[in-house]
């Protein structure tokens, strides 16, 4: 269970719950149906609406888009791997524009993380006990933390950046052109597969000058007659 920054209650499967119902109330089993990556759009703004979108009486504690408490990386990083688990179910891209779709925070915010620009916290009680939410641990009236700089807002974006990239990956992989194109993107197996295509034509030269030396020496020994003409 994770919530929002005015105490709303957000169970971790609700926010499947709310993508499965959204194309159920249209007759569509979203596993069966192959769900694009349109129509899962229009789902993750259904559950934004439901979810995250703050009203006029809700505190706004970042802007005016999110209820979220952009403070509580926990909450952040929580919604991420649901985001990641429904992504993956249902055959659809986890990318930044899905996460802003769901929980209103901005592609400009997730890009001042992903360079750093906004730091995050870890906290500690007194006997070196993580506190998951910091919030909570206050208000239950308790004192004395460490506050210890994270780089967990630059790991969550980075996280999400690398969903994306699999996802296309994978996709592409089942086919000659595919890994052609995986290599040309992707510097680490671009790497290895300049490796093996540099190994496997150092290996078929070889191949073929052995098997041309051998094959003069067998015709030298006399072994293999030469080829007659025909008359």
């Amino acid at each position: 269970m994770v919530k929002t920054a005015d105490g709303a209650e957000v169970y971790e499967n609700q926010i499947e719950t709310l993508f499965v119902e959204y194309f159920e109330n249209d007759g569509i089993d979203p596993i069966k149906a192959k769900i694009k990556q349109g129509q899962a759009r229009a789902a993750f703004i259904y559950i934004y609406n439901t979810l995250f979108k703050p009203d006029r009486d809700t505190i706004r504690l970042n802007n005016r888009k999110s209820k979220i408490d952009y403070r509580d990386i926990w909450l952040l990083w929580d919604i991420y791997e649901i985001l990641k688990y429904i992504c993956n179910r249902y055959g659809i891209v986890l990318n930044r524009e899905v996460y802003s779709t769901v929980t209103g925070i901005s592609t400009m915010t997730l890009s001042r993380w992903s360079k750093g620009e906004s730091r995050g916290y870890v906290y500690y009680d007194l006997d070196g006990n993580e506190i998951h939410n910091i919030n909570e641990y206050k208000a239950n009236g308790k004192e004395g933390y460490k506050e210890i700089p994270s780089t967990a807002y630059c790991d969550l974006v980075k996280n999400i950046d690398f969903e994306e990239q699999l996802f296309y990956k994978n996709g592409l992989s089942d086919t000659p052109f595919g890994q052609t194109v995986i290599a040309n993107n992707d510097e680490r197996v671009n790497l290895n597969y300049a490796r093996r295509e540099a190994q496997a034509k150092e290996e078929a030269r070889l191949m073929a000058t052995v098997s041309m030396q051998e094959l003069a020496k067998l015709r030298e020994s006399h072994l293999i007659a030469p080829e007659k003409p025909e008359i």
